[in-house]
């Protein structure tokens, strides 16, 4: 981290800490079984290693932030539609490669 950010060590420390400030942890172990057992029940054909992340967010009633494609098709078959999908913001055309477009 340092040698990318450019920035030395106190100023990386104290961005870690600022963020881990705000950061809430949950142990899974404190989620209920309701929640582990509606989790497992979504992810059982489609991903198996995603039931805490799911059940967390029927725990908490957020929403879930992933990239997996096939992981949001899947729970979406099974009913679940409760994701965090930030729409993606379009490059303006100058930025854009030429021949990518």
């Amino acid at each position: 981290m340092l040698d990318l950010s450019r920035l030395d060590e106190g100023d990386i420390l104290e961005g870690l800490s600022i963020l881990l400030a705000r950061l809430t942890f949950h142990d899974e172990m404190s989620l209920s079984r309701a929640s582990v057992a509606e989790a497992a029940r979504l992810c059982a054909e489609v991903d198996p290693k995603d039931t805490p992340f799911v059940a967390l967010t029927l725990e908490l009633g957020g929403r879930l932030w992933t990239g997996d494609r096939v992981l949001v098709r899947g729970l979406r078959a099974r009913g679940f539609d409760r994701f965090y999908l930030p729409a993606l913001v379009p490059l303006p055309a100058a930025e854009i490669p030429p021949g990518s477009a």
